[in-house]
């Protein structure tokens, strides 16, 4: 940069020191031009001065076309998207009848509009038609039996549960001997062992029954904790077991270790010190099986939930194969009931409980319930073929809504709010009184030049100054829009407007003719406001993307963007507005597709016509220019070929403008 300024000063002052010599000749060479002047004169007759070009004449032309050409805008634009200003009901619906509206004959008017609703929220209210996702049952029989493997190691260590027979200890005392801690253990070894061994050893069958005083301090004091209910007492502990139910949570403890110490004196009393320490030896080895089993059951705390301890280690080896059976058959019966997403966590609770009740032991119902509660999961989705049917027969279920009326019967009553059926059969018999309305079409036509006006001012804020053929060029683009709309083609042309206006004049007046446009067209015209905010917003993405663009190729991954935009925001707004609590997918998805084609064909549309338009009204576009710098160009391969060594200074010379254009900020290609 700095080497160019220095550069165009000594250029600067080479003029300055040759100006006095450029004066001098120029003063010798019109001396020599008025001596021939003298001499020919002398022998030529005096002609007579052309005149001067007049510029006053185009100068005052130039406003007079251009008034002229914003007034047919104001007009033209009214007319087209004006459309229900001078074919508007004076009766419309929301008015109040200024009279006694009066049938005048018999007639049966379909309500198309109405219809036409109720189809559309069949469609996408329909309830939708669900299938088993075969993916998400495999994942969940994966963890489930994940989960059975690692419990099945846990059991391998504990077993076998009981570890004696119910002749020996009940289940009771040997689950609470394993519980317990080793402290309370050896006090009750101490204690048991007080009392005096049997030398003679009789046998299991020869014991005699603990005495009354014995009995009735078991039945009062005996009062096991949870896994104690759950067991199955031996039959000469039937009512201890039963009574200890109604025995308060603080006496837990010391009935299960009062019980504990009055089989293990009565073992002791019936057999002798041999059998007893075998006896003891099998219960520390039993108790170390339970603490290994603990441990590894706190190591698979990821899938065995560390409290499923008081559950899963009181369970007896006939109890946990069961329970293992009834909880493959529950799961089973669950996932081909299926569960579909969104279902609460306690409704599926309640599922699986039922479920379980079935075929698991009552020991060992809360751990099923828990582990399979761990594991399901919806396996439920949705079938887009089946629930397309369902919406589209639900559309045609809905009868066309025909409106019925009979002579001389009343259609709307003085002052009485007219209803959609009233404005059917009013339009019916022409009494809606459609007619043009000076007022809005005037306001409208004020409205229309605010923002001619607005376009203008955008055009020198932003230092564009367009020549006539332009402005020209412009409201013809313009109109495609309203001209679309009112042939009742699919889509605006506000894609094609975008990607036009902003490849051909810059960003800014593409944006700003778009917004205009967007304010516009539903004040002036029908349309449904998702899909002209969605076309709106896309061309808006056009219209900035597209003045940056410098090649057909990028202008054409630009129109499949504009499309994709255009989808997606008609998707987002067709979510928010819609009326349906689960709206159909499929029904949603398609017409967000359709959006999305809609954008890409304008775009293409806009994309085939852009050559002629450049060349019709003479555009200078970056893409052109490109393209006009290609050295395959005719005039270019010929100056190359007869002048190489002009064509080389000229690539020269161009180099060093890009390079201080560049510097400058000014527009590269031009």
């Amino acid at each position: 940069m700095k080497s160019f300024r220095h550069l165009t000063q000594q250029i600067d002052r080479w003029r300055h020191k040759q100006r006095p010599v450029q004066s001098s000749l120029s003063q010798l060479t019109d001396r020599s031009k008025s001596s021939d002047k003298t001499r020919t004169t002398a022998r030529q007759p005096k002609a007579t001065p052309m005149p001067k070009p007049s510029v006053t004449r185009r100068s005052k032309r130039h406003p007079l076309l251009r008034g002229m050409l914003a007034a047919a805008a104001v007009l033209s634009l009214t007319s087209a998207i004006g459309y229900r200003f001078y074919n508007e009901p004076l009766l419309a619906v929301g008015t109040q009848a200024p009279e006694r509206l009066v049938a005048p004959e018999d007639a049966v008017v379909e309500d198309t509009e109405t219809t036409e609703a109720e189809r559309e929220a069949a469609r996408t209210g329909a309830i939708p038609v669900l299938m088993t996702d075969e993916s998400a049952n495999q994942q969940i029989r994966d963890a489930f039996n994940r989960i059975l493997e690692r419990a099945e190691t846990i059991q391998n260590v504990y077993r076998p549960f009981p570890y004696l027979t119910d002749n020996e200890l009940s289940i009771a005392t040997q689950r609470y001997l394993q519980r317990i801690e080793d402290w309370e253990w050896l006090d009750l070894l101490a204690d048991a062992r007080e009392e005096p061994p049997n030398d003679s050893t009789p046998s299991s069958s020869q014991l005699k029954p603990l005495p009354d005083e014995a009995s009735d301090s078991a039945n009062v004091t005996e009062a096991p904790d949870r896994d104690t209910a759950n067991a199955t007492p031996s039959p000469s502990n039937t009512d201890t077991t039963e009574s200890s139910t109604t025995s308060s949570s603080n006496s837990d403890l010391s009935g299960s270790s009062s019980l504990a110490l009055l089989e293990l004196k009565r073992y002791r009393r019936g057999h002798s010190a041999v059998e007893f320490e075998t006896l003891t030896r099998t219960i520390e080895t039993a108790r170390n099986r339970f603490n290994q089993a603990k441990v590894l059951l706190a190591d698979q705390s990821g899938e065995l939930n560390y409290s499923f301890e008081t559950e899963f280690l009181s369970l007896t080896d006939d109890d946990w194969q069961r329970t293992r059976t009834g909880m493959q058959e529950a799961l089973n019966r669950i996932l081909l009931q299926g569960i579909a997403p969104g279902l609460p966590g306690h409704m599926i609770a309640e599922a699986t409980q039922a479920q379980v009740e079935i075929g698991v032991p009552e020991a060992g119902q809360p751990l099923a319930i828990e582990l399979l509660t761990h594991v399901l999961r919806p396996n439920l989705v949705q079938d887009p073929e089946q629930t397309r049917r369902r919406a589209e027969q639900a559309a045609e279920a809905v009868e066309i809504e025909y409106v019925e009326i009979r002579e001389d019967e009343v259609i709307a009553e003085q002052g009485e709010e007219i209803t959609q059926a009233d404005f059917v059969l009013l339009d019916h018999f022409g009494m809606s009184k459609r007619r043009i309305n000076p007022l809005s079409l005037a306001g409208f036509a004020a409205l229309i030049s605010g923002s001619i006006a607005l376009f203008l001012l955008a055009e020198r804020v932003f230092h564009l100054r367009l020549r006539l053929r332009d402005h020209v060029l412009v409201l013809l683009l313009v109109l495609t829009t309203p001209l679309a709309i009112a042939l009742g083609l699919q889509g605006s042309s506000l894609a094609a407007v975008g990607l036009l206006i902003g490849s051909f004049y810059g960003s800014a007046l593409g944006v700003t003719l778009i917004a205009l446009l967007g304010v516009v067209l539903p004040i002036g015209m029908n349309v449904g406001l998702n899909a002209l905010i969605a076309s709106a917003i896309g061309s808006a993405v056009g219209a900035i993307l597209s003045g940056r663009l410098r090649s057909r190729e990028e202008l054409a991954l630009l129109g499949l963007g504009v499309g994709l935009t255009q989808g997606l925001v008609y998707l987002v707004l067709s979510l928010m507005l819609s009326a349906a609590a689960s709206p159909v997918w499929y029904a949603v998805l398609t017409t967000a597709a359709i959006q999305s084609l809609l954008g890409i064909a304008w775009s293409i549309v806009a994309l085939g016509v852009s050559p002629y338009l450049e060349h019709a009204f003479d555009l200078v576009t970056p893409t052109r220019l490109v393209e006009l710098s290609n050295p395959n160009r005719p005039m270019l391969k010929r100056l190359s070929s007869e002048a190489p060594g002009t064509f080389q200074h000229t690539l020269f010379v161009a180099t060093l403008a890009e390079a201080a254009a560049r510097a400058l900020g000014c527009n590269v290609e031009l």
